[in-house]
């Protein structure tokens, strides 16, 4: 028996009478807020201290100046006993009884000002499936539970048959809260079973997942409850992992809801909020998929709705230890065959014509588009002014190294004639629009367009060559897609570094290639280089959207702008509710650092940001680069 297992069972009748008082009973209904370290002398100091400023928009307290009174001697002894419990040991060996006495005095000084819990049916459901667990970590998931600043919940713990004695008797010291419902299974029935034993037994609106052994922010069921309750079916939140010894690490700050990156990765993890009749209404968890069930699950769940929400806040802490994912990654054995059962169920049931497979990175799903019948006609459009030494490379890998068959190349020639350069395009097979002034990007695009006769639209810079061959075919499995705006693919430098995966906009402040500087064979942060997922916005330098969506949704409007215009299409596109996404599988070698939507002058900056303000966030949607420490800053929007 471990020495906390030994120090809760010597103390059992202390605890119990605790548990089973009309004390613990009420203090239990405001999600035990009074154990928080700090909180019980600071709220008997409270008359004795001015109260906190709020800004002027009714926010969180700002700080003030003042400072609030000492804690009594008394309490900060049982504060200190909490932190000891909090941190995953047991009391202090050798601790005096009366520090625990002190503490049900404290509880007893403040728990008369509660309110008594309500009868009616809980707003959050906690499922918890338990099997063999160590006691000392099931009691701080336990008190991470019962420190929950909204109150109003139930606790579904399934016991899936454990062996190990202790956790029967480490459940029974939780069974007295009212809110806690205990289920104990005649026989193991792995975690899908359990926690859908958990979902039977429940009754709140919403319901989310608490591992045994992980821990809950206090505010956790508060800020997802705010969420769900303004009209979206689930929401989850960004997390970190905690070592055995307490210690915070790997924060994982997550984008924002990103269908096409959760087909290749399980990147929503915890906290995972839900509500309970949709879950129960899809089949809850299948057994079949247990190690990858909570994926396969919100698989189908992502299928009913697309009211998926993200609250950028750490609010679940995974516990890193042996013989866990969240030490290592291939601790539950070789998932890959359930992954990919699972995507590719989900992407049979969307009626995606594409195969999952396994990827070279871990708990990376590939998605490889099939083999097409129908080959539309893709127009690639390519700006030449001059002829740069690159361009039979851009030709080149056009008409030579790309396989798909049904190309055609429009070169746009504006300026002064060339013949070196009007030779390549007869060599390559391009047709040569002319235009005797010098255009930018964007006009000379816009000058192809009306030229092009294809069903797609491929913008592309005289400086960039396809890498690979299959690239139209990946790119156009998306394009194809009614929800999918712009596509687009990894741009490498010569030197086959990431040049850009995509652009990142933030309100006011940035536009910014995503996951410059990483090496070109890198997984990148969480598989974010070896996954196609959504972005904010696509350069021009390399671009490919359906003609007629280009045309309905504006084209490359001048609207003032000099510069962006590609920005400008791409936010266009996602107030039409489209998805731009980039891919990983179409690569492309950029001979030049030069990209017109990242020379942005003040004016073009003040324009998008004025234009889009109900779009772009203080931070970019998919991109958080501050979280990762990496990326750099091409251009201000003010």
């Amino acid at each position: 028996m471990s020495e906390h297992a030994r120090l809760i069972q010597e103390n059992s009748s202390a605890i119990l009478s605790i548990l089973t008082s009309k004390v613990w009973r009420t203090l239990a209904s405001v999600g035990g807020i009074l154990l928080r370290p700090g909180f019980l002398w600071r709220r008997a100091a409270k008359a004795q201290t001015p109260a906190p400023l709020k800004d002027s928009a009714g926010g969180p307290p700002v700080s003030g100046h003042h400072t609030s009174a000492p804690p009594p001697e008394s309490v900060r002894k049982a504060d200190d006993q909490v932190q000891e419990l909090q941190r995953g040991h047991g009391p202090s060996k050798g601790a005096p009884q009366r520090t625990l006495e002190e503490l049900k005095e404290a509880l007893r000084h403040v728990a008369a000002k509660l309110q008594p819990p309500g009868t009616k049916s809980p707003l959050f459901t906690i499922v918890t499936p338990v099997y063999n667990s160590k006691p000392e970590w099931l009691v701080e998931a336990a008190l991470s539970v019962f420190q929950q600043t909204l109150s109003d919940w139930e606790w579904c713990i399934v016991d899936d048959c454990s062996q190990r004695t202790e956790v029967d008797s480490t459940l029974s010291l939780f069974e007295h809260d009212p809110r806690v419902k205990i289920s104990r299974l005649s026989r193991h029935h792995g975690i899908s079973g359990a926690v859908n034993a958990g979902m039977q037994t429940a009754t709140g609106e919403f319901m989310c997942v608490l591992d045994h052994d992980d821990l809950l922010e206090a505010d956790a069921l508060k800020r997802c409850a705010g969420v769900l309750q303004s009209g979206y079916d689930a929401v989850y939140t960004d997390e970190d992992k905690i070592s055995e010894s307490g210690t915070h690490l790997q924060r994982f700050c997550k984008p924002d809801w990103s269908p096409e990156y959760f087909r290749n990765y399980m990147y929503i993890g915890h906290l995972l909020c839900v509500r309970r009749d949709l879950a129960i209404e899809i089949g809850g968890f299948k057994t079949e998929y247990d190690r990858v069930q909570d994926y396969e699950f919100f698989l189908r769940y992502s299928e009913r709705t697309r009211r998926i929400a993200h609250l950028g806040e750490i609010l679940y802490h995974w516990r890193s230890v042996g013989g866990s994912v969240a030490q290592d990654q291939q601790a539950k054995g070789d998932l890959a065959p359930l992954q990919i059962a699972a995507v590719q169920a989900h992407l049979d049931r969307m009626r995606l014509p594409a195969d999952a497979r396994e990827a070279r990175s871990t708990h990376v799903v590939r998605i490889v588009p099939r083999e097409r019948v129908v080959k539309p006609k893709v127009s690639v459009i390519i700006p030449t002014s001059t002829a740069p030494p690159v361009l039979s490379s851009c030709l080149a890998s056009l008409s030579e190294r790309t396989t798909y068959p049904n190309l055609e190349l429009i070169c746009v020639h504006s300026g002064a004639r060339d013949s070196h350069a009007l030779d390549l395009m007869r060599i390559h097979g391009a047709a040569c629009v002319f235009n005797d002034d010098v255009l930018s990007s964007s006009d000379a695009y816009e000058l192809g367009v009306r030229n092009a006769t294809g069903l797609h639209l491929v913008f592309m810079s005289a400086a960039v060559e396809a890498l690979t061959s299959d690239w139209v075919e990946e790119m156009l499995y998306y394009a194809e897609q009614d929800d999918v705006g712009a596509v687009g693919g990894l741009i490498l430098t010569p030197d086959q570094i990431v040049q850009q995966g995509g652009i990142a906009v933030a309100s006011r402040s940035q536009v910014e290639p995503m996951w410059t500087g990483h090496e070109s064979e890198a997984d990148g942060c969480f598989a974010s280089l070896k996954t196609a997922h959504e972005v904010t916005a696509l350069a021009s330098t390399l671009l490919m959207i359906r003609k007629d969506l280009f045309e309905r949704s504006g084209r490359f409007q001048a609207d003032r702008l000099t510069g962006g215009r590609d920005i400008d299409l791409c936010l266009r596109l996602l107030s039409m509710d489209k998805r731009n996404i980039y891919t990983p599988h179409a690569r492309f070698l950029n001979h030049t650092a030069d990209s017109e939507s990242l020379r942005l002058s003040s004016t073009d900056s003040e324009i998008l940001a004025q234009k889009w303000s109900a779009i772009i966030g203080a931070a970019d949607r998919y991109y958080r680069p501050y979280d990762f420490g990496v990326g750099s800053i091409d251009a201000q929007i003010k």
